[in-house]
Protein backbone atom coordinates (compact mmCIF):
# COMPACT_ATOMS: atom_id res chain seq x y z
CA UNK A 1 0.00 0.00 0.00
CA UNK A 2 1.56 3.29 -0.64
CA UNK A 3 -0.18 6.46 0.15
CA UNK A 4 0.13 9.57 -2.96
CA UNK A 5 -1.60 12.31 -0.71
CA UNK A 6 -4.66 12.80 1.38
CA UNK A 7 -7.12 15.36 2.53
CA UNK A 8 -9.36 14.94 5.89
CA UNK A 9 -11.78 13.94 3.41
CA UNK A 10 -10.36 11.50 0.69
CA UNK A 11 -6.85 9.71 -0.03
CA UNK A 12 -5.44 8.85 -2.97
CA UNK A 13 -3.69 5.09 -2.37
CA UNK A 14 -1.68 2.47 -4.59
CA UNK A 15 -3.29 -0.83 -3.29
CA UNK A 16 -2.09 -4.28 -4.49
CA UNK A 17 -4.76 -6.55 -5.38
CA UNK A 18 -4.19 -8.93 -2.81
CA UNK A 19 -4.87 -6.00 -0.60
CA UNK A 20 -7.72 -5.26 -2.20
CA UNK A 21 -8.85 -8.92 -2.10
CA UNK A 22 -8.68 -9.28 1.54
CA UNK A 23 -10.70 -5.61 2.09
CA UNK A 24 -13.23 -7.52 -0.51
CA UNK A 25 -13.52 -11.01 1.61
CA UNK A 26 -13.32 -9.33 4.74
CA UNK A 27 -16.32 -7.24 4.03
CA UNK A 28 -18.43 -9.66 3.35
CA UNK A 29 -17.12 -12.34 5.78
CA UNK A 30 -18.16 -9.86 8.91
CA UNK A 31 -21.70 -9.19 7.20
CA UNK A 32 -22.37 -13.08 7.48
CA UNK A 33 -21.35 -13.20 10.76
CA UNK A 34 -22.45 -10.28 13.15
CA UNK A 35 -26.05 -8.42 13.62
CA UNK A 36 -27.14 -5.42 12.02
CA UNK A 37 -26.66 -3.65 16.19
CA UNK A 38 -22.94 -5.02 16.62
CA UNK A 39 -22.57 -3.71 13.03
CA UNK A 40 -23.39 -0.26 13.75
CA UNK A 41 -21.52 -0.47 17.26
CA UNK A 42 -18.72 -2.10 15.81
CA UNK A 43 -17.98 -0.21 12.22
CA UNK A 44 -18.36 3.37 12.31
CA UNK A 45 -18.65 5.48 9.32
CA UNK A 46 -20.03 2.75 7.43
CA UNK A 47 -23.66 0.69 6.99
CA UNK A 48 -23.88 -2.76 6.61
CA UNK A 49 -25.48 -2.10 2.76
CA UNK A 50 -22.90 0.41 2.50
CA UNK A 51 -19.86 -2.57 3.35
CA UNK A 52 -21.30 -4.86 1.32
CA UNK A 53 -21.83 -2.54 -1.92
CA UNK A 54 -18.64 -1.59 -1.50
CA UNK A 55 -17.00 -5.41 -1.07
CA UNK A 56 -18.95 -5.93 -4.83
CA UNK A 57 -17.38 -2.47 -6.08
CA UNK A 58 -13.91 -4.03 -5.02
CA UNK A 59 -14.68 -7.34 -6.53
CA UNK A 60 -15.78 -5.14 -9.68
CA UNK A 61 -12.69 -2.93 -10.20
CA UNK A 62 -10.51 -6.34 -9.35
CA UNK A 63 -11.98 -8.20 -11.85
CA UNK A 64 -11.76 -5.29 -14.57
CA UNK A 65 -7.77 -5.18 -13.60
CA UNK A 66 -5.44 -4.38 -15.78
CA UNK A 67 -8.04 -2.14 -17.56
CA UNK A 68 -9.31 0.73 -15.26
CA UNK A 69 -12.93 0.32 -14.20
CA UNK A 70 -15.62 2.97 -15.37
CA UNK A 71 -17.19 4.28 -11.97
CA UNK A 72 -21.62 4.92 -12.16
CA UNK A 73 -22.51 7.64 -10.11
CA UNK A 74 -24.35 5.26 -7.58
CA UNK A 75 -20.13 4.12 -6.70
CA UNK A 76 -19.72 6.82 -3.51
CA UNK A 77 -17.41 5.58 -1.33
CA UNK A 78 -14.67 5.66 -4.46
CA UNK A 79 -14.01 8.89 -6.67
CA UNK A 80 -11.25 7.47 -9.20
CA UNK A 81 -9.48 3.95 -10.13
CA UNK A 82 -6.51 3.96 -12.27
CA UNK A 83 -5.00 0.68 -13.21
CA UNK A 84 -1.20 0.39 -13.06
CA UNK A 85 1.62 -1.92 -13.36
CA UNK A 86 1.55 -3.13 -9.48
CA UNK A 87 -1.64 -2.67 -8.54
CA UNK A 88 -4.26 0.15 -8.39
CA UNK A 89 -4.85 3.26 -7.17
CA UNK A 90 -8.11 4.44 -5.68
CA UNK A 91 -8.66 7.65 -4.67
CA UNK A 92 -11.04 6.47 -1.92
CA UNK A 93 -13.63 8.56 0.44
CA UNK A 94 -11.92 8.57 4.58
CA UNK A 95 -15.41 6.53 5.47
CA UNK A 96 -14.09 3.88 3.24
CA UNK A 97 -10.97 3.60 4.58
CA UNK A 98 -12.15 3.83 8.46
CA UNK A 99 -15.04 1.49 7.87
CA UNK A 100 -12.66 -1.10 5.87
CA UNK A 101 -9.81 -0.89 9.28
CA UNK A 102 -12.58 -1.48 11.45
CA UNK A 103 -14.05 -4.83 9.80
CA UNK A 104 -10.50 -6.22 9.36
CA UNK A 105 -10.27 -5.47 13.06
CA UNK A 106 -13.72 -6.79 14.22
CA UNK A 107 -12.44 -10.10 11.84
CA UNK A 108 -8.96 -10.27 13.95
CA UNK A 109 -9.93 -9.48 17.15
CA UNK A 110 -13.56 -9.58 17.87
CA UNK A 111 -15.00 -12.82 15.98
CA UNK A 112 -12.44 -15.40 17.36
CA UNK A 113 -11.69 -16.93 14.43
CA UNK A 114 -8.71 -19.52 14.46
CA UNK A 115 -5.72 -18.81 12.95
CA UNK A 116 -5.91 -21.78 10.97
CA UNK A 117 -9.30 -20.86 9.48
CA UNK A 118 -8.32 -17.15 8.01
CA UNK A 119 -7.10 -18.80 4.73
CA UNK A 120 -10.16 -21.03 4.21
CA UNK A 121 -12.26 -18.11 5.07
CA UNK A 122 -10.55 -14.83 3.67
CA UNK A 123 -8.00 -16.68 1.53
CA UNK A 124 -5.01 -14.76 3.13
CA UNK A 125 -3.03 -15.65 6.64
CA UNK A 126 -3.84 -13.81 9.99
CA UNK A 127 -0.35 -11.72 9.65
CA UNK A 128 -1.66 -10.40 5.96
CA UNK A 129 -4.76 -9.16 7.90
CA UNK A 130 -2.95 -7.48 10.65
CA UNK A 131 -0.35 -6.46 8.44
CA UNK A 132 -2.93 -4.35 6.34
CA UNK A 133 -4.62 -2.87 9.28
CA UNK A 134 -1.47 -1.57 10.74
CA UNK A 135 -0.80 0.08 7.32
CA UNK A 136 -4.27 1.64 7.26
CA UNK A 137 -3.90 2.75 10.74
CA UNK A 138 0.08 4.20 10.81
CA UNK A 139 0.04 5.55 7.19
CA UNK A 140 -3.16 6.95 6.76
CA UNK A 141 -5.96 6.58 8.70
CA UNK A 142 -4.26 8.42 11.49
CA UNK A 143 -2.63 11.31 9.63
CA UNK A 144 -6.37 12.24 7.98
CA UNK A 145 -7.88 12.06 11.46
CA UNK A 146 -5.80 14.59 12.87
CA UNK A 147 -7.53 16.83 10.31
CA UNK A 148 -11.33 15.67 11.45
CA UNK A 149 -13.49 16.66 13.84
CA UNK A 150 -13.92 13.57 15.66
CA UNK A 151 -9.30 13.96 16.18
CA UNK A 152 -10.18 16.99 18.07
CA UNK A 153 -13.59 15.50 19.75
CA UNK A 154 -10.72 12.34 21.20
CA UNK A 155 -8.15 14.65 22.62
CA UNK A 156 -10.26 17.13 24.57
CA UNK A 157 -12.59 14.37 25.75
CA UNK A 158 -9.32 13.04 27.22
CA UNK A 159 -8.38 15.98 28.64
CA UNK A 160 -12.02 16.47 30.70
CA UNK A 161 -11.41 12.53 31.93
CA UNK A 162 -8.23 13.55 33.52
CA UNK A 163 -9.53 17.08 34.69
CA UNK A 164 -12.71 15.04 36.26
CA UNK A 165 -10.35 12.11 37.39
CA UNK A 166 -13.14 9.52 35.48
CA UNK A 167 -10.28 6.90 34.68
CA UNK A 168 -11.18 3.70 36.81
CA UNK A 169 -7.98 4.14 38.76
CA UNK A 170 -9.60 6.74 40.42
CA UNK A 171 -12.81 6.48 40.82
CA UNK A 172 -14.26 4.71 44.43
CA UNK A 173 -16.51 2.06 44.87
CA UNK A 174 -18.72 3.62 46.75
CA UNK A 175 -21.43 5.05 44.29
CA UNK A 176 -24.90 5.39 45.36
CA UNK A 177 -27.27 2.74 43.98
CA UNK A 178 -29.53 4.18 41.04
CA UNK A 179 -30.03 7.22 43.02
CA UNK A 180 -30.19 10.11 40.34
CA UNK A 181 -27.87 12.74 41.09
CA UNK A 182 -28.18 15.17 38.12
CA UNK A 183 -30.94 16.70 36.20
CA UNK A 184 -29.58 18.39 32.99
CA UNK A 185 -31.10 20.36 31.11
CA UNK A 186 -31.03 21.81 27.04
CA UNK A 187 -33.33 24.05 26.55
CA UNK A 188 -34.45 25.43 22.98
CA UNK A 189 -36.86 27.75 21.70
CA UNK A 190 -39.91 25.39 22.02
CA UNK A 191 -38.31 21.86 23.08
CA UNK A 192 -36.38 21.00 26.18
CA UNK A 193 -33.92 17.75 26.25
CA UNK A 194 -33.75 16.43 30.05
CA UNK A 195 -31.11 13.92 31.11
CA UNK A 196 -31.39 12.28 34.08
CA UNK A 197 -27.93 11.24 35.42
CA UNK A 198 -27.28 9.07 38.70
CA UNK A 199 -24.55 7.05 39.88
CA UNK A 200 -24.46 3.00 40.17
CA UNK A 201 -23.18 1.07 42.98
CA UNK A 202 -19.27 -0.75 42.15
CA UNK A 203 -19.67 0.55 38.34
CA UNK A 204 -16.32 2.43 38.12
CA UNK A 205 -16.89 3.30 34.26
CA UNK A 206 -20.57 3.23 34.02
CA UNK A 207 -23.38 6.11 35.01
CA UNK A 208 -27.53 5.97 34.49
CA UNK A 209 -29.19 7.76 32.17
CA UNK A 210 -32.92 9.02 30.80
CA UNK A 211 -33.50 11.51 27.88
CA UNK A 212 -36.66 12.94 28.61
CA UNK A 213 -38.68 15.13 25.87
CA UNK A 214 -40.77 18.50 26.53
CA UNK A 215 -42.12 21.69 25.34
CA UNK A 216 -40.88 25.04 27.10
CA UNK A 217 -44.54 25.71 27.38
CA UNK A 218 -45.01 22.71 29.53
CA UNK A 219 -41.65 22.11 30.81
CA UNK A 220 -42.33 18.81 33.17
CA UNK A 221 -44.96 17.25 30.74
CA UNK A 222 -42.65 14.74 29.52
CA UNK A 223 -44.34 13.79 26.31
CA UNK A 224 -41.50 10.90 25.76
CA UNK A 225 -39.09 9.40 28.01
CA UNK A 226 -36.07 6.85 26.78
CA UNK A 227 -35.66 3.76 28.63
CA UNK A 228 -32.98 4.09 31.68
CA UNK A 229 -29.61 2.76 30.05
CA UNK A 230 -25.50 2.60 31.37
CA UNK A 231 -23.54 5.18 29.52
CA UNK A 232 -19.90 5.23 30.18
CA UNK A 233 -18.39 8.21 31.63
CA UNK A 234 -15.97 9.10 28.69
CA UNK A 235 -19.09 8.98 26.57
CA UNK A 236 -20.80 11.95 28.62
CA UNK A 237 -17.11 13.62 28.55
CA UNK A 238 -17.25 13.25 24.33
CA UNK A 239 -20.43 15.20 24.78
CA UNK A 240 -19.20 18.31 26.52
CA UNK A 241 -15.92 17.85 24.50
CA UNK A 242 -18.52 18.55 21.15
CA UNK A 243 -20.24 21.27 22.71
CA UNK A 244 -17.14 23.04 23.42
CA UNK A 245 -15.26 22.69 20.48
CA UNK A 246 -18.41 24.26 18.25
CA UNK A 247 -18.54 26.84 20.67
CA UNK A 248 -14.63 27.62 20.36
CA UNK A 249 -14.77 27.15 16.44
CA UNK A 250 -11.90 24.54 16.48
CA UNK A 251 -15.08 22.47 14.30
CA UNK A 252 -15.19 23.98 11.44
CA UNK A 253 -18.00 25.29 9.86
CA UNK A 254 -17.84 23.27 7.00
CA UNK A 255 -17.55 20.56 9.37
CA UNK A 256 -20.84 21.16 10.84
CA UNK A 257 -23.28 19.76 8.54
CA UNK A 258 -21.20 16.41 7.89
CA UNK A 259 -20.61 15.37 11.92
CA UNK A 260 -22.51 13.74 14.34
CA UNK A 261 -21.60 12.80 17.87
CA UNK A 262 -23.12 9.44 17.91
CA UNK A 263 -23.40 7.57 21.73
CA UNK A 264 -24.17 4.56 22.53
CA UNK A 265 -25.02 2.80 25.86
CA UNK A 266 -23.63 -0.26 27.39
CA UNK A 267 -25.39 -3.06 24.95
CA UNK A 268 -23.96 -1.37 21.76
CA UNK A 269 -27.66 0.02 21.46
CA UNK A 270 -27.80 3.54 19.90
CA UNK A 271 -28.38 6.56 22.92
CA UNK A 272 -28.70 9.67 21.07
CA UNK A 273 -27.22 11.30 18.36
CA UNK A 274 -26.14 15.36 18.07
CA UNK A 275 -25.58 17.51 15.72
CA UNK A 276 -25.10 21.33 15.61
CA UNK A 277 -25.84 22.07 11.92
CA UNK A 278 -25.30 26.01 12.12
CA UNK A 279 -23.76 28.23 14.90
CA UNK A 280 -23.88 32.67 14.76
CA UNK A 281 -22.16 33.63 17.52
CA UNK A 282 -22.39 37.22 18.14
CA UNK A 283 -19.77 37.56 21.07
CA UNK A 284 -18.27 35.26 23.70
CA UNK A 285 -21.37 35.65 25.67
CA UNK A 286 -24.52 35.92 23.23
CA UNK A 287 -25.16 33.07 20.36
CA UNK A 288 -27.53 30.86 18.70
CA UNK A 289 -27.24 27.23 17.68
CA UNK A 290 -29.19 25.67 15.44
CA UNK A 291 -29.40 21.88 16.68
CA UNK A 292 -30.62 18.45 15.29
CA UNK A 293 -31.34 16.37 18.63
CA UNK A 294 -32.28 12.43 18.48
CA UNK A 295 -32.64 9.90 21.01
CA UNK A 296 -34.25 6.57 21.50
CA UNK A 297 -36.71 4.92 22.54
CA UNK A 298 -35.73 1.98 24.38
CA UNK A 299 -33.19 -0.73 23.90
CA UNK A 300 -34.18 -3.26 21.34
CA UNK A 301 -31.09 -5.08 19.99
CA UNK A 302 -32.26 -5.03 16.48
CA UNK A 303 -31.58 -0.91 15.85
CA UNK A 304 -33.52 -1.23 12.35
CA UNK A 305 -36.89 -1.25 14.76
CA UNK A 306 -36.11 1.12 17.41
CA UNK A 307 -38.33 3.80 18.13
CA UNK A 308 -36.51 7.24 18.39
CA UNK A 309 -37.70 10.75 19.08
CA UNK A 310 -35.75 14.00 16.64
CA UNK A 311 -36.11 17.23 16.71
CA UNK A 312 -34.40 20.62 15.25
CA UNK A 313 -34.92 23.89 16.81
CA UNK A 314 -32.09 26.98 18.20
CA UNK A 315 -30.22 26.87 21.34
CA UNK A 316 -28.52 29.82 22.68
CA UNK A 317 -25.16 30.12 23.81
CA UNK A 318 -25.96 30.68 27.18
CA UNK A 319 -28.36 27.72 27.58
CA UNK A 320 -25.28 25.51 25.97
CA UNK A 321 -23.13 26.28 28.49
CA UNK A 322 -25.91 25.94 31.28
CA UNK A 323 -26.12 22.08 30.37
CA UNK A 324 -22.41 21.61 29.74
CA UNK A 325 -21.78 23.04 33.38
CA UNK A 326 -24.55 20.78 34.34
CA UNK A 327 -23.34 17.51 32.99
CA UNK A 328 -19.69 17.82 34.18
CA UNK A 329 -20.50 19.04 37.87
CA UNK A 330 -22.16 15.42 37.56
CA UNK A 331 -19.15 13.93 36.41
CA UNK A 332 -17.30 16.56 38.36
CA UNK A 333 -19.06 14.70 41.64
CA UNK A 334 -18.84 10.94 40.73
CA UNK A 335 -16.79 9.65 44.14
CA UNK A 336 -12.88 9.32 44.04
CA UNK A 337 -10.64 7.64 46.25
CA UNK A 338 -9.28 9.38 48.85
Amino acid sequence: MKIVNFTKEVAVIEFSLDELLIIKNSLLEVDKQITVNDFVALIPKLSQDEAVQFAHLIGKIINCYPKSYKLTSADELIESVQSVDEGIILQIKYEALLGSRSILSTLVHQMGVEISDFNLQIGFEKKQIDSLINSLNKDILGRMSELRPEHFIFERSREIERELKLKPQYLSENCVQLEIKRTSELNFSTWKITFLLGSLENRKRWSIIQIRLSKMSAPFNYLSKSSFEYVAHEKLASLIAYLELVISEVIEEEDLEKFTLITFHANYGLLFEIQVLSRWIKSPESGNFKIRFRFYLNSQENTEDEQHIEIEDIATLKNIYAFISSVRSFLSELPTKS
